[in-house]
């Protein structure tokens, strides 16, 4: 395990979130698997809540398909409750623009939760002055022990995945290169690929090798293979695909997937660059 103090700054200002993803020259199949993967993931945190197997999901309410949400939560059992306004962004984001005016360009920031009492204290939580991320992470059933390392983790950064990595056992810095290896790690715990919607679990865990996120995991994989099984077989194969790199420079982050793809997107802002090898077995 190797910790590192990073240089990142959350005070610093950013562009605003893109997610840009160049698939290799002949993988142009890639492109309808990925769109659904983003929409699968998207869904099963809802579906977890429905299913009764967490209390609360973050949800955001777009006004121009309001009525068509509003009418599957209330079909579903559950509640909604807003929180903020939020400017609208493409790709993914870390942090929220908070705006006035409810419009085209903006989107209701909210909870769906099981019943009124329980989106009532997620919101309350959510809207206090200092976010509480063991409490909130409660709500959405994550492991405790990620929901506490988490607050120093942002502390650091807002987009810690450089974090995450140098926390996990056996990971340690290239000399050649300055590059921080991963060596082991469990695949389902991945949360770089997350900028284009590939993922398992929709938090960070405390480490690559977390028990507590490795059993949680296999329950959110169950409920990815229970609503589609093929988009699920090719998530997971991304995230098997060996050699994986993160560099972060500036607020730029480049991820490759050998023989797949390429992401560039928006991070936390970083002058110093950072590199993650994922080299496994």
């Amino acid at each position: 395990m190797t910790n590192i103090q990073t240089d990142c700054k959350q005070n610093i200002i950013t562009p605003d979130p893109y997610t840009t993803i160049l698939l290799n020259y002949g993988r142009e199949d890639l492109f309808f698997k990925i769109q659904k993967a983003i929409k699968l993931v998207f869904d099963v945190e809802y579906e977890m809540v429905k299913l009764g197997l967490r209390e609360a999901n973050i949800f955001h309410l777009m006004p121009e398909e309001c009525d068509i949400q509003f009418e599957k939560i209330t079909r579903d059992g559950l509640v909604f409750l807003p929180i903020s306004r939020t400017k609208r962004y493409s790709g993914f984001a870390h942090k929220h623009e908070f705006v006035d005016k409810l419009d085209s360009n903006a989107m209701s920031y909210g909870v769906v939760a099981k019943d009124l009492e329980t989106a009532e204290k997620f919101k309350l939580v959510q809207s206090q002055e200092s976010t509480n991320h063991k409490t909130t992470g409660q709500y959405l059933g994550y492991p405790d022990c990620c929901s506490t390392a988490f607050e120093p983790y942002f502390r650091q950064s807002a987009d810690p995945v450089y974090e995450v990595a140098s926390a996990t056992e056996g990971s340690y810095i290239d000399k050649k290169d300055g590059a921080l290896v991963v060596p082991q790690f469990d695949t389902t715990l991945f949360v770089h690929l997350r900028y284009a919607g590939i993922r398992i679990i929709p938090w960070f865990p405390c480490n690559l090798l977390c028990k507590e996120s490795k059993e949680k995991s296999k329950i959110w994989l169950s409920v990815l293979e229970s609503m589609d099984q093929d988009i699920t077989k090719f998530i997971l194969e991304v995230l098997n695909v060996k050699n994986q790199t993160w560099d972060l420079l500036n607020a730029q982050v480049v991820i490759t997937v050998p023989g797949y793809f390429k992401i560039i997107a928006t991070s936390d802002y970083c002058p110093q660059r950072k590199i993650i090898k994922f080299i496994g077995d």
